[in-house]
């Protein structure tokens, strides 16, 4: 790591200059498929992970995720609990 010291020359050089940044909140979220299970019915457990990042230059809080593949593919899975199973 370099460090320079200068001397400032002229009046005002060396006073603060203020910077305000506007608030900008954003959120990234990538959802995978972790594993996918064939069972012996025919059907597929399917295990998927969620990665949440903070984008934004604001603090975040309470933030909550919901996939709900059952409104996504209706007619198409059972859900039993928390777990989805396909038909």
């Amino acid at each position: 790591m370099r460090t320079a010291t200068t001397t400032p020359t002229r009046q005002g050089e060396n006073d603060p200059t203020p910077v305000n940044f506007a608030p900008n909140p954003q959120i990234g979220l990538a959802k995978r498929n972790v594993k996918t299970e064939l069972l012996p019915s025919g059907a597929a457990q399917v295990t998927f992970e969620f990665n949440l990042e903070n984008l934004g230059n604001v603090n975040l809080s309470n933030i909550q995720i919901t996939d709900d593949l059952a409104a996504a593919f209706p007619g198409h899975l059972r859900t039993d609990g928390n777990e989805h199973h396909e038909r």
